[in-house]
């Protein structure tokens, strides 16, 4: 329906901003840049630059290696901040410190600015830290990690901005009681990041609002017909909840290539009528052109486990850990399947109480029952829990339910690595002799620090750095490293020493793909190719790697173009794997996610 809310997207202006973007690029470069300095502005920079000035806040959706820190540099300048904020990721502090004193020499970066990260601004002993410091701006790198709206991090931004607003606000502090004047009013404001949506609108509707004048939304403003767009946009809807664009189908344009895809497939014209409304919202700065430098080759490596690791895998197809114990549900048996298709499980060390494993026991098999059975689309142990505890769902378990999270609570379990075959590091070792210019991507700190045992090669985990307390982006060029998923995937620049990937352990979400591939495949990458490895034992390895890709689809739509969707490929789907029988290729109880 042409609801009040719809009609004010409609009517929000638009523009095209790539026009006066390179005049506006060369004005800025002049006016910014020190007398020594040899850089020059990107477009997307100048224009993030001229929005924030303008509009007060900006949000810059730019691919990996797009610019987006000198956007966070500059604004200080630009908006004459006295008290700026840069939040960034834990684990790129030093790299921001760093690149701002490098930066300084080409551009007339302030010397004040305060960097501090989710993490800090999340943690209990600094919940009065925004209401302290009061901050006249604050530029938000790798945004994405205020999507969670239950975050502390995210609550205590929401909470001062809206104190800010009114003038007044109590700090989330012990013990305060008097109300804190916050001055400044509400801070000038920057989020940067390469994507904001991976499955759902409904993860950065917040921060369109904190970073966009209220009437410059492109989405509606209430939660009710948000969530309207949302069933008629969104990836992972039940067909039960999906509604029809409808008036959605308005946002597109009037070109016939777009009329005809309204005819063909009118879910996917109205996520790009979305997306042709979001670009052009004034405020919103987006490169949605793929970065073509290099060639970009994904490619499936698929190696047979030993025999020995296949019976392990045959009983965890009947929910049990190598070790005899239950399992859950099928969402932590196919976890359990792609840890045995690298070599190693974990087994609590010391072992439980009795009491505890048979309450674990006697909750696991219920917890299956009931996900098996249910009519309510439960189909995880924690929705089964919330649906009990919080709606009185099926109250004849809750006993079963109380004695297991009572003896949870009693005893923590600790888990060693229990490595059963090498044949993931041996291949990991020969891997990195053939590839010079390679990284070996490890989801697990015990695989990453064995391989490294194994094969003399330096492991990057925590905080980036390896045992020597180098900083990864130290490591040698032209020499093999082993890397962290999680403490690696934003902010790195590896492009110039590699260029080729063999990721170890499958995964799930298109924005890490998108992260994790651009660390290497981005603006300086010398080399014409650059390849992606995705080790495979298993069904759910191909599964889990088809779901990012499912999740790289709807962004692409919504955003802009994703990593995973123009390169070449080489990965069969599941509907064209070869028919196998075994273990590996038959998940027997275990539910199959859809591709």
């Amino acid at each position: 329906k042409r609801s009040t809310e719809f009609l004010r997207i409609q009517q929000i202006p638009e523009r095209d901003w790539s026009k006066e973007a390179p005049e506006l690029a060369r004005e800025l470069t002049s006016l910014l840049k020190t007398p020594c300095g040899e850089q020059v502005m990107f477009d997307t920079q100048a224009m993030g630059l001229h929005d924030i000035y303008t509009f007060g806040g900006v949000v810059c959706v730019i691919r990996v290696g797009g610019g987006k820190s000198l956007i966070s540099f500059l604004a200080p300048y630009v908006v004459q901040a006295f008290r700026p904020l840069l939040v960034v990721p834990g684990n790129l502090v030093e790299k921001t410190e760093k690149h701002l004193k490098r930066d300084r020499y080409h551009w007339q970066i302030p010397s004040f600015i305060r960097v501090e990260s989710y993490e800090k601004l999340g943690h209990p002993d600094h919940g009065g830290l925004l209401y302290d410091y009061q901050p006249d701006l604050v530029i938000f790198d790798e945004i994405t990690r205020c999507k969670n709206t239950a975050a502390v991090v995210t609550t205590r931004f929401q909470y001062y901005f809206d104190d800010a607003e009114k003038g007044f606000g109590i700090p989330p502090v012990p013990g305060a009681k008097e109300p804190v004047e916050i001055k400044g009013g509400k801070p000038k404001r920057g989020g940067l990041s390469g994507t904001l949506f991976n499955r759902s609108m409904l993860e950065s509707w917040h921060l369109l609002k904190w970073l966009l004048p209220r009437a410059s939304v492109p989405m509606p403003l209430t939660y009710s017909e948000l969530q309207e767009w949302s069933m008629a946009l969104d990836a992972d809807v039940g067909e039960m909840h999906r509604v029809k664009p409808g008036v959605l189908l308005e946002l597109c344009g009037d070109s016939e290539e777009e009329k005809q895809l309204m005819k063909l497939d009118p879910r996917k014209a109205a996520r790009q009528g979305f997306r042709r409304r979001l670009v052009s919202t004034p405020g919103v700065v987006s490169l949605s052109a793929p970065f073509l430098g290099s060639q970009l080759v994904v490619n499936a490596i698929e190696r047979l486990p030993p025999a020995k690791v296949i019976e392990m895998i045959k009983k965890v197809r009947k929910f049990k850990t190598p070790d005899g114990q239950e399992l859950q549900d099928a969402h932590v048996a196919a976890m359990r399947v792609k840890e045995l298709g690298r070599g190693l499980y974990y087994r609590p060390n010391p072992p439980p109480p009795e009491e505890y494993v048979a309450a674990k026991k006697k909750w696991a098999k219920t917890c299956r029952k009931v996900i098996a059975r249910n009519q309510k689309r439960i189909d995880s142990e924690g929705q089964l829990i919330r649906a009990m505890l919080d709606e009185g769902m099926y109250s004849q378990h809750l006993e079963t339910l109380k004695e297991w999270l009572y003896w949870k609570n009693e005893f923590t379990e600790k888990n060693e690595t229990v490595w059963v075959s090498d044949f993931a590091l041996k291949y990991c070792k020969q891997w990195m002799k053939d590839h010079p210019r390679g990284i070996v991507w490890v989801g697990h700190k015990g695989f990453g620090k064995r391989l490294a045992k194994y094969t003399g090669v330096s492991y990057y985990g925590m905080n980036s750095r390896d045992k020597n307390d180098r900083y990864i982006e130290d490591h040698p060029h032209n020499t093999p490293m082993i890397a962290s998923i999680k403490s690696n995937l934003e902010g790195k620049n590896l492009q110039f020493g590699w260029s080729d990937n063999l990721i170890m352990y499958p995964i799930r979400s298109g924005e890490w793909y998108e992260q994790l591939i651009g660390r290497t495949h981005r603006l300086g990458q010398p080399q014409e190719v650059v390849t992606v490895d995705v080790f495979m034992t298993c069904l759910e390895d191909y599964q889990t790697f088809w779901a990012a890709a499912s999740d790289q689809e709807f962004a692409q739509d919504m955003e802009s173009s994703r990593k995973l969707l123009y390169a070449d490929v080489l990965v069969p789907k599941v509907s064209e794997l070869p028919v196998r029988e075994g273990a590996l290729w038959r998940p027997g109880d275990i539910k199959l996610h859809a591709n």
